[in-house]
């Protein structure tokens, strides 16, 4: 059998990233599962039979076989039974969210204090490719 050489392995390292990469049809699946998860209270409307056949429907529009669709929807389906009221599978592979681990009173002084910040700045910095979105802090001096 033949034996190809891999751009993720190298002869200093075992691995160059620690994942395997991804291919195009799983690509595609994430990309439809991301967009469906970052609606609101999607771990609670996949339950919906109706829902759900709606969200079938769309993917099928866009070309994705049957086949693929029925995962996506299994895989959120499972990932709806893992989330709960307070925190719920994310639309990134691996992350989880959430739009109520701040209480109002918290999410009212981090408003009032995001605020504050932004009036004491003296020039604002215009976020790359953005005409109206600014940069508070730049991402490069604190990145991730």
């Amino acid at each position: 059998m033949w034996d190809f050489d891999t751009p993720f392995v190298s002869d200093e390292t075992e691995s160059c990233s620690s994942k395997t990469p991804y291919t195009l049809v799983e690509l595609k699946m994430m990309s439809a599962l991301a967009a469906i998860k970052n609606k609101p209270c999607w771990y609670q409307k996949i339950k919906s039979s109706e829902i759900a056949a709606k969200w079938a429907a769309e993917l099928t529009e866009t070309g994705m076989p049957q086949t693929q669709v029925c995962a996506v929807l299994d895989e959120l389906l499972y990932d709806a039974n893992r989330s709960n009221s307070r925190c719920h599978v994310g639309p990134i592979d691996g992350t989880w969210a959430s739009d109520s681990l701040l209480s109002y009173t918290e999410l009212f002084v981090l408003t009032e204090q995001v605020h504050r910040l932004e009036t004491s700045l003296g020039s604002r910095d215009l976020h790359p490719g953005s005409n109206e979105t600014y940069d508070l802090i730049h991402p490069s001096l604190y990145p991730i």
